[in-house]
């Protein structure tokens, strides 16, 4: 029976966990994970010993101001919004700070890929990304920026990062428990730093036609399926010419979690595409 090994280390200097098939020699296509906001590291390893059986090497990190990097010393990330910077209650806080995270963490996958191409254990050039709410934002603003990532999975999450904050700033506008109490000033500066998160157009650009998996909830509130409709709407004709490597998938009956049906389809899409 073939066993796997899972260790809890520090690659770049940020801690992971690494889950691959015991034995063997050589270099393995690899999968990066990144967890749910309030989540850590340790939410990958489902995935990832169903990733390793299919011979896949997996690195789950921990986000910033997450797991081990919540207390000092690491604990030096982007820091919540302030106290007033949005109507308590609107959503528009809980988002901006999980932007801010998005962002920091995007920047720490950088590190990782430069770590992982002198790394005797991966496949520098079979790299791929997958994430699950939080952990799909990063992915996809990942996959936009570093043309390492060779195919994404993206869970109960959507690219579309600021029109979501546009919707928000409408509905807190319009809702009357906060009426006059957006910081306008605020959310134009907010506004700005999201627009320039935002991977839709660099996916548009730099991305297509790899390898692109959206896996939604059809009654996910959290991240409305709306949004990821949109954007496989738009980028349908970018692969015209290889649509077998972009796929949405609905998933009946499902709110903010990730099915076991969505894990193996996951995992079938790696080793279509990776290995």
């Amino acid at each position: 029976m073939e066993t796997y090994r899972l260790e809890d280390t520090t690659l770049a200097g940020l801690p992971v966990l690494t889950i691959a098939p015991e034995g063997g020699t050589g270099r393995r296509p690899a999968v990066l994970y990144v967890h749910g906001f309030t989540l850590d590291r340790r939410a990958g390893v489902e995935l990832g010993y169903q990733l390793a059986e299919r011979g896949l090497f997996v690195i789950s990190l921990d986000a910033a101001m997450h797991g081990a990097r919540s207390r000092p010393p690491l604990n030096d990330g982007p820091q919540p919004p302030e106290p007033g910077r949005s109507p308590e209650g609107s959503g528009l806080s809980r988002y901006l700070w999980m932007m801010r995270i998005v962002e920091r963490t995007a920047q720490d996958v950088g590190r990782l890929l430069e770590a992982l191409e002198g790394d005797p254990r991966v496949d520098a050039d079979r790299l791929g990304m997958a994430g699950a709410s939080m952990g799909g934002f990063t992915g996809c603003v990942c996959a936009a920026r570093y043309p390492q990532i060779r195919a994404l999975a993206a869970q109960i999450s959507f690219p579309t990062l600021a029109l979501r904050w546009e919707d928000l700033l409408v509905e807190a506008r319009a809702d009357p428990r906060f009426a006059g109490q957006v910081n306008e000033d605020a959310a134009a500066a907010d506004s700005d730093f999201i627009r320039a998160l935002d991977p839709v157009q660099a996916l548009k650009e730099r991305y297509a036609p790899r390898p692109l998996l959206l896996q939604c909830g059809e009654v996910d509130l959290d991240a409305p399926r709306f949004y990821s409709l949109q954007f496989y709407k738009e980028m349908q004709p970018l692969y015209r010419q290889h649509p077998d490597r972009l796929r949405l998938t609905l998933y009946e009956g499902v709110a903010h979690r990730v099915s076991s049906a969505m894990r193996r389809e996951a995992v079938e899409w790696f080793e279509r595409h990776l290995a």
